[in-house]
């Protein structure tokens, strides 16, 4: 399943704050330089790699992709809201027995074409992982010379499987790794990856 992102929105049709590109760079300046050099009472950033992915955002975008995994996706009841008389609310059911199981959700997103993708898989692991990477090499068709790739993606154990990362050297795939613990970042790349579909030109 493929769907056009048209940008993320916040209640009330807000867009998010944009980061712009001089505080993208800002950012790298800053982590690049050890804390201590800064007067932080630390030795280093939790942020250690966001330079190679800001580079691909700036110059190699047409050819990156972001790739995340989401769940578990279990069916569940979820309350609601109305006008009603007032009463004493109907229980919500208790889902500690699923019998059909969860699924996960492997997503991704290509900045050039500003699309997103989308695959229902049983677990996470290193082979649904490559599966979603063999189909985003796909979305590039191969050429002279064949074109490298490039997928953001997190820091986990089972997308550094020797089988996943030999398959990725023999297809051209390059993996730019996130920084552990690094979900303060994600926002920064988020709106980074917004602000670059829909400007190319302001890098």
């Amino acid at each position: 399943m493929a769907s056009g992102t048209g940008g993320p929105r916040l209640g009330g049709g807000r867009r998010p704050r944009r980061i712009t590109t001089e505080q993208r760079r800002r950012v790298v300046t800053t982590v690049e330089k050890r804390p201590t050099s800064l007067g932080q009472p630390f030795t280093r950033w939790s942020a250690r790699k966001p330079a190679r992915i800001e580079w691909l955002l700036e110059h190699e975008w047409d050819l990156t992709f972001v790739f995340d995994e989401f769940g578990p996706l279990a069916i569940m009841p979820m309350g609601g809201s109305c006008r009603a008389e007032k009463s004493r609310p109907q229980r919500l059911r208790a889902t500690y027995h699923k019998p059909y199981g969860t699924r996960q959700l492997f997503a991704r997103y290509s900045i050039g074409a500003d699309r997103l993708h989308d695959r229902i898989e049983p677990r996470k692991g290193a082979t649904p992982t490559l599966r979603a990477l063999k189909a985003i090499r796909a979305h590039v068709p191969d050429g002279k010379p064949i074109h490298i790739i490039h997928v953001i993606l997190y820091n986990l154990n089972h997308h550094r499987g020797a089988e996943l990362r030999q398959w990725c050297e023999d297809n051209a795939v390059e993996l730019a790794f996130t920084p552990r613990s690094a979900r303060s970042y994600d926002g920064c790349l988020t709106r980074s990856l917004d602000q670059r579909v829909r400007n190319p030109a302001t890098a």
